[in-house]
């Protein structure tokens, strides 16, 4: 291996640990300045109960591994709070920005369960890669009877190639694939219709209530 090659490896190998040994706290969240409003927008304004998301990743108190030159787990990459908050705050703002509001009395119900949420690195021959992952299942509920609306997988990944980079380029890596996802939802046109046909269908059931 020539010198150039080796001092390559050792810069990216650096730049991609820090502290090699020292675990990282990463500022994790989602901007609700720039969700879009989408399809949502177009559905009458609901009011909506969003509860916390399940976490059912193996490694639930974390959302990364510091890795040394061998590929090995040395330490590990901390979300600033915890993974479920951080994408109900992320639902939110999606219905939020979509001209709904978030209510604790609501007509329907928003939960679901966090798969995946999580940074990696690949090193190549020059430049590293740097992953971002996201994954969740929502199901939408009418709060009245406990059936489901509509229930979708939601994805969102992110990824960068540089010669390296520290904790503000995981930051940026993780916040964008959680991004990805909520802009996901956010242009979901299934999602819109199922909740226009779910206020239709009450409308109705009021009229005829109404009638009697």
């Amino acid at each position: 291996m020539n010198i150039k090659r080796l001092s390559i490896i050792l810069v990216s190998l650096g730049f991609l640990s820090g502290c090699a040994f020292g675990d990282a706290q990463l500022d994790i969240g989602y901007d609700g300045s720039k969700a879009i409003a989408g399809p949502l927008s177009k559905v009458s304004s609901q009011q909506i109960l969003i509860r916390e998301f399940k976490d059912e990743r193996p490694e639930i108190n974390m959302v990364g591994y510091k890795r040394n030159g061998y590929g090995q787990h040395t330490a590990d990459i901390k979300p600033n709070k915890p993974v479920p908050e951080i994408v109900k705050d992320a639902i939110s703002a999606v219905f939020i920005k979509g001209g709904h509001s978030v209510a604790q009395k609501a007509n329907i119900e928003v939960s679901g369960e966090i798969k995946t949420f999580w940074f990696d690195t690949k090193t190549g021959f020059w430049t590293v890669e740097f992953m971002g992952d996201t994954a969740i299942n929502l199901v939408v509920k009418d709060t009245d009877n406990s059936n489901i609306i509509y229930e979708k997988v939601y994805r969102g990944a992110y990824n960068e190639k540089s010669a390296g980079g520290l904790e503000k380029t995981w930051e940026r890596v993780l916040n964008g694939a959680l991004a990805k996802m909520a802009e996901n939802i956010s242009l979901d046109t299934e999602l819109a219709d199922a909740l226009k046909k779910h206020a239709q269908s009450k409308l109705l059931r009021h009229a005829e209530l109404s009638a009697h």
